[in-house]
Order: structure tokens, then sequence, then C-alpha cells
């Protein structure tokens, strides 16, 4: 498949670019962001940046994962992906640049992968898994109607080794996006 991009209210997704290096560098390189990540490397370098562009860009084309990155104003704020696991499962992750932490913008860069995810790939389900310290990331799985399953082993251990952690699963039937706001024309209308 050919990456797609995907608009929402405050944000533009789409897959990562060469361009995109030096503000990857500059998000995945904060520890803030770095500890909780399983497969990201810390310190995070230009030659991280580069081989993560080029492996987004194959898998992509493979149909194996659909990488995204998150702009927001032209800003790099953030990253969401989906793994493919089986034909009917994807495993969810994401990650959001410190000051834009508690904005609801992982709220709705979730949303928007999940629409697609389910829309576009066809998933039946998907689950997500966070490091056992991180609640607020388990607090905004709940809030996009994922429920937990119980702890289990990473699927792709952090550097570290074997880690064990909170685990959460979305199926499409539970799935209830958000509603749609109003645009402002139709806000006249209905005054």
């Amino acid at each position: 498949m050919d990456p797609v991009p995907l608009h929402s209210e405050r944000l533009v997704l789409r897959c990562a670019e060469a361009a995109d290096q030096d503000r990857l560098v500059a998000a995945l390189n904060d520890q803030r962001v770095s500890q909780w990540l399983a497969r990201v490397p810390f310190p995070y370098g230009p030659h991280d940046a580069i081989r993560w562009v080029s492996i987004s860009q194959d898998n992509w084309q493979r149909d194996s994962a659909y990488p995204f990155v998150a702009l927001c104003g032209g800003d790099l704020i953030g990253g969401i992906g989906i793994t493919r696991v089986s034909e009917d499962t994807g495993i969810l992750g994401y990650w959001l640049v410190p000051e834009r932490w508690r904005q609801g913008f992982g709220r709705e860069m979730m949303h928007s992968v999940l629409r697609f995810g389910f829309d576009t790939c066809h998933f039946k389900r998907f689950e997500a898994g966070i490091h056992p310290d991180n609640a607020r990331s388990g607090g905004l799985l709940l809030a996009c109607g994922f429920h937990a399953i119980g702890d289990q082993i990473y699927l792709h251990p952090p550097r570290d080794g074997r880690l064990q952690g909170p685990h959460f699963r979305l199926n499409r039937d539970d799935y209830r996006p958000p509603p749609t706001r109003p645009s402002a024309t139709a806000k006249d209308e209905d005054r």
C-alpha cells in the first residue's frame, strides 16, 4: 500500500520523510519520550532517524506496518503507527513530545489511526502494551475505548530485555469514534 495522509481537526498524519530527520532526532532524543518506548534507541541520532524513515516507507509498501508522524501547524509533535501481526490484528504504538502532553493530541492521533485501521486496513482488533509505570498512556487507551486484558510480555521487548506490562485490546464492534464537530457554518445555521 502506498502511504496515505490522514487529517484531523488539528493534525496531519503522514509517513515520515527524509526532511523530518532533524525533527525526529529532536523529539526522540528526549528521554521523557524514549523512556516509555520499547524499540526506540537512546540516545537517538541522525542515523536512527534516517533508518526509521527508510523502514517506515518500506513497511507501507510491504503492507506490514503503517507508521505516521503527527504534524500540528507544521511542527512534528508525535508519532503513531500500526504493526500488522495477523490479518485481523494490529498492534498500536504512539508517542508525543512533552510540550503537547495533556492537550488532546494523543486522543486525536489515536482516533484518526483507529478509523484508518478499521476502515481501510480492515482490522478486527487492536492491541497495545504500555510500560508498567506509564499510567497516563493507559488512561489514553481506556479513553479511546480499549479495555485492559492483563499483563503480558511485550511483543517487542525494550532495550533492557523482557518487560511485562499492562496490555489493552479494542475490538471493531466495540469502537465508538468521537462525534464529529459541526463546522462554524453549521453552527450558524442552527441558530
